[in-house]
């Protein structure tokens, strides 16, 4: 059970997640990174039943490609584990992804990989395996909306 991330591209990937935390407030969120997801590589960054919560993710790699949406916050370079509003004046700003997952789902993959690698439209989702009650997402980088 959990929350895993694939990386399906040619290169490292290093993710920031951010996942519910009710010690943090007045933001009950908590930012973890930097994960280092290799070429074909799954990890898992949240352990548990990932049903019905809502987890956010910023990924990049040494070639400038980045995954990122539209919730900011702000990120050391090195290693973290912070609650959602703690920063620092080397910080910088990205901006996360939302991930919000569905009652019943016991895991939850994501796969990231870049457009060239794949004709499929921007988000994909495989439905939930009753079998295994998982469910998986796939992202193109960079893009929130696109089109092939």
């Amino acid at each position: 059970m959990g929350v895993n991330f694939r990386n399906s591209t040619n290169a490292a990937i290093f993710l920031v997640f951010s996942y519910p935390d009710f010690s943090c407030t007045p933001v009950n969120y908590s930012k973890a990174g930097w994960f280092r997801v290799n070429p074909g590589q799954t990890i898992q960054v949240w352990s548990g039943f990932a049903g019905g919560n809502t987890f956010f993710y910023y990924a990049e790699d040494d070639f400038g490609r980045t995954w990122r949406g539209s919730y900011f916050t702000q990120v050391p370079e090195n290693a973290f584990d912070w609650c959602w509003d703690t920063g620092c004046t080397t910080c910088r700003n990205v901006g996360l992804r939302r991930i919000a997952v569905s009652p019943f789902v016991l895991n939850y993959n994501y796969r990231l990989y870049n457009k060239q690698q794949s004709k499929k439209t921007c988000i994909n989702h495989t439905p939930h395996d009753a079998a295994f009650q998982s469910n998986s997402r796939e992202t193109y980088l960079a893009q929130s909306s696109c089109k092939t």
